[in-house]
């Protein structure tokens, strides 16, 4: 019995890294602050033709794949090998985001965000989280991204919680969809 919790555990850890994956490849330019280069033939030689294609497929053509688990996983450790020189450079562009405007400072801290939550700095990602609720709590996007972060880390309730919060304030009807997924993980 408990092999079978730990099985559906896993599954549901595994769908919420390929989540918040997705967020990080559909948010504009996060890829090259990551040093991901654009042009996919290079990228291919960096992962198994199984994860290039699908990569490729997500980043260029943004159809809605299931995606592997292991090429997930795959993924997921390039990304942390990259994880320092990156989030010092997320950092700097939180600080420049602030003086800028609210609005800037709120999208900078969810691209942050994301980022530590793609490579597992739960503590960072929650702290960027917070800067962005105090610039204003009822945007949906700080609450879509926490909401993926508490699934990873299989905390279901809070993970509802903010994907439900995330929900009622989404705007978009794109976002809702992916929100809704999030949603059904949980069932």
């Amino acid at each position: 019995m408990q092999s079978g919790i730990n099985l559906q555990s896993n599954i549901a850890n595994t769908s919420f890294q390929g989540l918040l994956l997705e967020e990080f490849i559909l948010e504009p330019n996060l890829r090259r602050e990551f040093g991901i280069p654009e042009n996919f033939s290079e990228l291919a030689l960096n992962f198994s033709d199984q994860a290039a294609t699908i990569l490729h497929l997500l980043i260029v053509t943004h159809v809605g794949l299931p995606i592997p688990s292991d090429v997930i996983k795959e993924v997921i450790n390039w990304l942390i090998a990259k994880r320092h020189t990156t989030l010092i450079f997320r950092s700097i562009s939180d600080i420049i985001a602030t003086v800028r405007s609210e609005q800037d400072k709120y999208n900078s801290c969810c691209r942050s965000a994301i980022c530590h939550g793609i490579v597992g700095s739960d503590d960072f990602a929650f702290g960027a989280l917070r800067i962005a609720a105090s610039v204003n709590n009822t945007w949906a996007r700080h609450h879509h991204i926490y909401g993926l972060i508490h699934g990873i880390k299989n905390c279901n309730l809070q993970a509802q919680y903010e994907l439900e919060m995330a929900y009622n304030n989404e705007p978009y009807s794109e976002t809702k969809t992916r929100i809704l997924q999030a949603l059904e993980i949980l069932k």
